[in-house]
């Protein structure tokens, strides 16, 4: 794949999120082709394609959690790498399709995520989630419910809004609207195409929910960028 810089960028930028003839192998299987992408800060990109595309390990090389067969990952202005990817990690916000909350009520899923080494530095802040959560359609009284009661769609939102409390520059997200009604799922896309301080990867089957979005890149066959604009 030709790498494209985006419309309306020039001179020397340090991009938020940069993949460089990245490829990864499982076996003899390529599962991610010399993807070549530059993300600016605060854009918006969908990665779109069928399942076992790659959409979810281009997300994953991201974290450093997938290592490359060859080419390059960078955050800012570090490649991914064994030494860098924890303090990455710590700026890179990620929600799984099927988050893993912690168990008992949504408030201890919340709040136990700051008890972590990496995020000791912020303070849980109660008000932000009941605001987060409205914005999601979850009214603040699930705050008391237990997690092993949630549907697949309010899990999904919870993992969303402990995401977002962790105020990170750049969030990934994996089919974040899978389990999400036509409503719902609205709400989230609404969301994040709002803050334009974020940068936002969203790996997704569902592209008419995000049309209007920056970028769109195709990742099957072999990856294609399309519908840029400036």
């Amino acid at each position: 794949m030709r790498t494209e810089d985006p419309v309306g960028v020039s001179g020397p930028t340090t991009y938020a999120i940069q993949y460089d003839g990245a490829t990864v192998c499982y076996g003899d299987q390529t599962v991610l082709h010399s993807l070549s992408v530059s993300i600016p800060p605060g854009s918006k990109v969908l990665l779109v394609g069928p399942s076992g595309g790659g959409k979810s390990t281009a997300l994953s090389c991201v974290l450093g959690f997938t290592p490359l067969e060859s080419g390059r990952v960078s955050v800012g202005d570090r490649s991914v790498t064994p030494t860098t990817a924890w303090a990455i990690r710590r700026e890179v916000g990620y929600v799984a399709q099927e988050p893993s909350l912690s168990a008992g009520t949504v408030w201890a899923a919340l709040s136990d995520a700051f008890a972590f080494r990496a995020n000791r530095h912020l303070t849980f802040n109660p008000e932000r989630a009941c605001d987060l959560m409205d914005a999601f359609g979850l009214p603040g009284s699930y705050l008391n419910r237990a997690v092993v009661g949630l549907s697949g769609g309010e899990k999904q939102r919870v993992a969303l809004v402990s995401a977002l409390l962790l105020e990170r520059s750049a969030y990934l997200l994996d089919e974040p609207t899978s389990a999400l009604d036509p409503e719902h799922a609205g709400r989230v896309a609404a969301y994040f195409r709002s803050r334009d301080d974020l940068t936002v990867l969203v790996a997704t089957h569902d592209v008419d929910l995000f049309r209007g979005w920056d970028r769109t890149i195709e990742l099957a066959p072999t990856p294609v960028e399309r519908g840029a604009r400036a």
